[in-house]
């Protein structure tokens, strides 16, 4: 895996995202994930905003590993390549 970091950078510098508070909770009778889902996000000194599953910036926040930059993931603008 290769986690490109910012080009103004020193390219030996390695400077991971990171978060001390990550959270999912999925809450369903069977135990599975719901496949409706509802994803609140709790911006610092701001109250609750809930974003859509077919949101850009609902993938970087989900799969981090994916998107370490934080860089817009899948939307449905994006368009088809053959």
């Amino acid at each position: 895996m290769y986690i490109k970091g910012e080009s103004t950078t020193d390219p030996r510098r390695y400077n991971a995202p990171c978060s001390n508070e990550i959270a999912a909770i999925f809450t369903n009778p069977s135990g599975n994930p719901p496949f409706d889902r509802s994803i609140a996000v709790y911006p610092k000194e701001e109250s609750m905003q809930e974003i859509s599953i077919i949101s850009s910036c609902c993938d970087p926040m989900i799969y981090p590993i994916l998107f370490p930059s934080g860089e817009d993931g899948w939307s449905n603008d994006i368009k088809y390549t053959d």
